[in-house]
């Protein structure tokens, strides 16, 4: 009797395909274009890695708008980095990581702007200052 397991017949020869590599990141939607073309970008260690622009209908409902805070897979090449295959094979929309960089830019803007209107109160005190002694050394 024959063994049809290692008789070398079809199903032995074809090998299953290969599973796409797929790598899950943080990406931000920079903006939306015409309201069809998402622009994705993708982040790792803090630095944008990646720009992908995709069908807006491939990003939940929730997170398309800008500044969007999504977890997205991805395809990815033999050395991990994202394909340009521009391709998001699924996106989760994470709210509390939107409102908290958000939250971040906005105290990075109102930080910077009591800055600039100390540095202009100071200015301003300064000149102040200045015409004074300037008009008591008139006055000598």
């Amino acid at each position: 009797m024959t063994d049809s397991s290692s008789s070398g017949g079809p199903e032995s020869e074809t090998e299953p395909d290969p599973q796409p590599q797929t790598q899950t990141y943080t990406a931000t939607v920079d903006r939306i274009v015409d309201d069809k073309i998402a622009v994705v970008l993708v982040e790792a260690g803090g630095e944008t890695v990646s720009q992908l622009d995709v069908d807006v209908a491939t990003i939940p409902e929730a997170g398309q708008h800008e500044g969007a805070v999504l977890s997205v897979v991805v395809g990815v090449d033999d050395e991990g980095c994202p394909t340009d295959g521009d391709r998001i094979l699924e996106a989760t929309y994470q709210p509390e990581e939107t409102r908290s960089r958000r939250r971040s830019a906005q105290d990075r803007l109102d930080r910077l702007s009591t800055r600039l209107a100390d540095r202009d109160d100071d200015h301003t005190r300064n000149a102040d200052h200045g015409d004074d002694r300037t008009r008591d050394a008139d006055r000598d």
